[in-house]
């Protein structure tokens, strides 16, 4: 726990309280919030001991990772706040300097003062010019001409240039979202989502009541939802996440996947060879996993209970039962759109095959 010696002015250089044996530290009491207000507000200082005086946020990097995460949580709104620049790309001021409001103040100040003798100068030469009317009326009365009114400014804003960006993200339609987000080219076919929900069964340890450690066998549930399209060119952009966790190695849910496609696309170019005009004799024409990747848009993402990660830096699943579960609902919905037996794939999948 952190006390500030100045509640007014928190500082990360605040020493820190060590909490006593069986004596925790208590939450105190700082004031109420009104019932309709809920939330949760997180400060936090980085470690000096680990991030030196010139560590800065990567702007573009927290943005990326703010947009994907609104993708695969549909309906969550986030509002990304960056104080430090203005909205013109200065980077160099945090904020605005004193002189540059003195300016602005000045400047509008005496825009007021001309505007002002002008509204004068004209109310003068109202009265010259009502003076001599009168004279002339005297001499020969006619009918009053109608006088315009007068505007003159009642009150003044004073704008400084620039201020903080602000970038909201919410997206509610999910993975397909984000394909269509991460599609470049000219499409072949629209996303096509794949979604299903399955059980597999885990080996796991547990302590019994005489505090026994013992293996034992539970049910898990895994959520499978994937997003895919193709389109023009080569190029393969395959994304892959855990509970919102990003798989840059992929693992077992996209293994599963590319096996399903793979397996699906081959059998239905070999019952249609003929009319794409492939020789199933040639070597050469068979259809290799490269080629199907190639245009491929995919977005995999599971949820499950307890993930295994391999490696350091855990971003290669390595629960071994997701892979056949994913492979096993790919391939029931994905053969149905790339047969074209589902209704609307027909000359997508057609697009697809030739490709």
């Amino acid at each position: 726990m952190y006390t500030d010696a100045d509640p007014d002015n928190p500082s990360p250089n605040s020493p820190f309280k060590k909490t006593r044996k069986n004596r925790p530290t208590e939450l105190e009491i700082i004031g109420k919030v009104p019932p309709k207000r809920t939330g949760t507000r997180i400060r936090y200082w980085v470690d000096p001991e680990i991030f030196n005086d010139t560590a800065k946020f990567d702007y573009d990097q927290l943005i990326d990772r703010v947009r994907q995460t609104s993708f695969l949580v549909p309906g969550l709104k986030i509002t990304v706040i960056d104080e430090n620049i203005r909205e013109t790309g200065d980077s160099h001021t945090d904020v605005f300097e004193e002189t540059d409001v003195a300016q602005a103040q000045a400047g509008q100040a005496e825009q007021i003062d001309d505007a002002e003798r002008d509204d004068s100068d004209d109310v003068a030469q109202l009265e010259v010019a009502s003076v001599e009317s009168a004279q002339q009326s005297e001499e020969n009365p006619i009918d009053p001409l109608p006088v315009e009114p007068v505007s003159v400014p009642t009150e003044t804003n004073i704008s400084v240039p620039g201020h903080r960006r602000i970038e909201e993200f919410c997206h509610t339609g999910g993975v397909v979202d984000f394909v269509d987000f991460l599609s470049h080219g000219e499409p072949i076919s629209s996303v096509w989502r794949i979604n299903g929900q399955g059980t597999y069964h885990e080996e796991t340890q547990a302590v019994d009541e005489n505090g026994d450690l013992h293996a034992e066998k539970i049910t898990r549930t895994c959520d499978v939802d994937i997003a895919m399209r193709w389109v023009n060119g080569y190029d393969t952009t395959l994304k892959s996440f855990v509970n919102v966790v990003a798989t840059p190695g992929g693992g077992m849910h996209v293994d599963g996947f590319l096996q399903s496609i793979t397996k699906q696309i081959r059998k239905t170019v070999e019952d249609n060879a003929r009319k794409l005009k492939v020789n199933l004799k040639d070597p050469k024409m068979k259809i290799e996993r490269d080629d199907i990747l190639a245009g491929l848009v995919a977005v995999v993402t599971v949820r499950i209970a307890e993930p295994q990660f391999q490696g350091q830096t855990k971003d290669v699943l390595g629960t071994a039962p997701v892979k056949p579960l994913v492979t096993r609902i790919t391939d029931k919905q994905f053969a149905e759109m790339i047969t074209g037996s589902k209704r609307g794939y027909k000359e997508q999948s057609s697009r697809v095959l030739e490709k």
